[in-house]
């Protein structure tokens, strides 16, 4: 009996800090269009996660930002339609699906942000749109 309280109050503290990150995501995302729009992309793959800094090479990262940039034109605004907010063991990461728009069309952005001591760092981003791809 004793034990199960113990478990029962660690899940319950652990729930309790469910959710409670999503808005230093969200504030990275803000951060991250800015950079884009001021054509700071290199700073935005040296202030990443380590996983997007080992997954992606920093010339590899300015082309897609750039193809991006020009393609997409500057940011207008973004909705969140979707989160994933995962803890395993200490890792914390938080997925924001967003629907953006932008200068020359709409996007599907998903941010993958690690977070470490509240702060989130980007881990990853994926972005389809037909202006990237068409014409």
């Amino acid at each position: 009996m004793r034990v199960l309280v113990i478990v029962t109050a660690a899940l319950a503290l652990s729930a309790c800090s469910l959710g409670k990150d999503i808005p230093a995501a969200e504030a990275a995302t803000v951060r991250f269009h800015q950079q884009l729009d001021a054509g700071k992309f290199a700073e935005s793959w040296r202030s990443g996660a380590p996983d997007l800094r080992a997954a992606t090479p920093q010339d590899k990262w300015l082309a897609l930002l750039n193809a991006v940039h020009t393609k997409l034109g500057k940011f207008r605004s973004a909705k969140t339609v979707g989160t994933n907010d995962n803890f395993n063991n200490a890792d914390h990461v938080i997925v924001l699906n967003q629907q953006a728009q932008y200068e020359h069309g709409v996007a599907q952005e998903q941010f993958v942000f690690r977070i470490t001591d509240g702060k989130a760092a980007l881990a990853g981003y994926h972005v389809t749109a037909d202006a990237l791809t068409l014409g």
